[in-house]
């Protein structure tokens, strides 16, 4: 019982930073929208934008969904070998970088959290676009 919980709030610490960098973003993308794109009634902006940011985040989730599934961009050239290796500072431009806060947690646990913390988002702005349609 214990474990369940502390798996649980491991969980949440680990999805509120993404949730709360997605939801600051929407933020802003919303506001330079409403800033920029000039048309109509500021009300009927906010639902377009809105609903155009919840389906993108959809989408980034969908993506994350087929790599956790195994589709993903491989780093292979057309003969089939790896790329060649050069000597000098390319080689390290290449390294895998390390999220920090992934910590012991594999690449499919990191693209299901990732994958979370965008359809939360999604929902987060989807939810008072359709309402606001309806309206």
């Amino acid at each position: 019982m214990r474990s369940k919980l502390v798996e649980r709030k491991a969980v949440l610490l680990a999805l509120l930073p993404k949730i709360s960098v997605r939801l600051f973003l929407g933020i802003v993308f919303i506001l330079a929208w409403n800033k920029f794109v000039k048309g109509g009634a500021s009300f009927r902006m906010l639902e377009k934008n809105m609903f155009f940011l919840g389906v993108v985040l959809f989408v980034m989730a969908w993506f994350n969904y087929l790599k956790i599934d195994g589709m993903g961009m491989s780093s292979k050239n057309d003969e089939g070998g790896h790329r060649a290796n050069k000597k000098g500072i390319l080689n390290y431009l290449e390294e895998e970088i390390k999220d920090r806060d992934s910590g012991d947690r594999g690449d499919s646990e990191n693209l299901i959290l990732t994958a979370a913390a965008n359809v939360i988002t999604a929902f987060v702005f989807l939810f008072p676009a359709v309402i606001m349609g309806y309206l």
